[in-house]
């Protein structure tokens, strides 16, 4: 349970931040969203006001896709300036291409995966609008109908036993949850999986990646096609530059 101190503080940064604007583009995959910046920049002053404070933590990182990105877990720690401390602490994955333009290490990789893990993480626990959702229904092409709660079974049934996990494929790109244990869609879409396309390193390899995650591209092809379109045009591309030798920016 969050402390009392700490939940009044996130609705006071919540009603003090009330939308972000998107002065960020990516013109490889044509697309605004909202600068890290400009979202510290707002968000920093009304933690200070509301006596919030949060920590970041790391727990791991890792070098993924023949060591092009590096992929850094994070957990936060959120604090009270009465005292008060969360217990549980969000946890939070970061990712950012680790080669710079002559192929040698970026030394700025891990700072770079702090700062996407940190502005996710914001973005869902104050959930600030900033007009750059690529939710399945972000395009308002499917409606969904209203779910009606089942009545409650009061017969008690056995557990079923689990099924084991099937084995996650190297190409596979992680689709993160919220601390609400929402599928944190945005993240995926204008994170993940162009930073995935971006590292690879031949025709075969993008296929195996648009493979690997084909049933999420499924999802967002049926549900948001807008942005299922972008991904398209950015994977189009990226096999294009390979076909015709041309280095990537």
């Amino acid at each position: 349970m969050i402390p009392k101190a700490i939940s009044e503080a996130i609705v006071k940064v919540m009603s003090l931040v009330t939308y972000v604007e998107n002065r960020g583009k990516n013109n490889f995959h044509n697309y605004k969203y909202a600068k890290a910046g400009d979202l510290f920049a707002k968000l920093q002053p009304a933690m200070a006001e509301a006596g919030l404070v949060i920590v970041p933590d790391l727990v791991g990182y890792k070098l993924i896709a023949n060591d092009t990105i590096m992929e850094a877990n994070f957990n936060f720690t959120l604090a009270h300036s009465s005292g008060d401390t969360w217990r549980y602490k969000p946890h939070f994955i970061g990712m950012s291409s680790c080669r710079n333009q002559k192929g040698g290490f970026d030394d700025k990789a891990l700072n770079k995966c702090l700062t996407a893990a940190r502005k996710y993480f914001l973005i869902s626990l104050f959930n600030v609008p900033t007009g750059d959702d690529p939710d399945p229904d972000a395009d308002g092409d499917t409606k969904s109908e209203p779910k009606h709660e089942q009545p409650r079974q009061t017969e008690t049934k056995p557990e079923p036993t689990p099924e084991p996990e099937p084995e996650r494929s190297e190409f596979d790109v992680v689709l993160p949850f919220s601390e609400e244990g929402r599928p944190d869609w945005k993240q995926w879409t204008n994170t993940l999986f162009p930073l995935r396309i971006a590292a690879c390193e031949s025709t075969g390899e993008v296929q195996n990646v648009i493979d690997g995650n084909k049933s999420k591209l499924d999802t967002i092809k049926q549900s948001a096609p807008k942005t299922y379109e972008r991904l398209k045009a950015g994977w189009d591309h990226k096999i294009d530059n390979l076909l015709n030798g041309v280095v990537d920016d």
